[in-house]
């Protein structure tokens, strides 16, 4: 609350919560046009590049790292349970309500 009094904006100005796992779909005809896609084409919304990039390469197992290297770079792995750092060198991202991804940066 304090945070959106300072910032002067409510509540319902921001975008809510979705689990990583959530779709959207019901394209507009428009726009479904426009991106040469199909109005049914689900869209999932809930989650981030990085924490998407360990699914896309298939890192999910125990033991099993991912490294991008782009823009940033980091080393990801998944976890079933979060794990935090209080001194903040590693993050910690929900893929799903069992698995975490855990990892850290490769840059400065």
């Amino acid at each position: 609350e304090e945070a959106l009094h300072v910032a002067g904006i409510t509540d319902d100005k921001l975008s809510k919560l979705v689990p990583t796992t959530h779709s959207l779909t019901g394209l507009d005809e428009e726009f479904a046009k426009e991106m040469n896609v199909l109005v049914s084409t689900p869209f999932v919304v809930g989650a981030s590049d990085g924490v998407l990039s360990n699914l896309g390469v298939n890192a999910i197992d125990p033991g099993v790292v991912a490294v991008t290297i782009g823009t940033s770079g980091a080393i990801r792995a998944v976890t079933n349970r979060p794990v935090t750092d209080p001194k903040g060198r590693i993050f910690c991202y929900a893929l799903t309500e069992d698995h975490w991804v855990i990892g850290g940066p490769v840059n400065n």
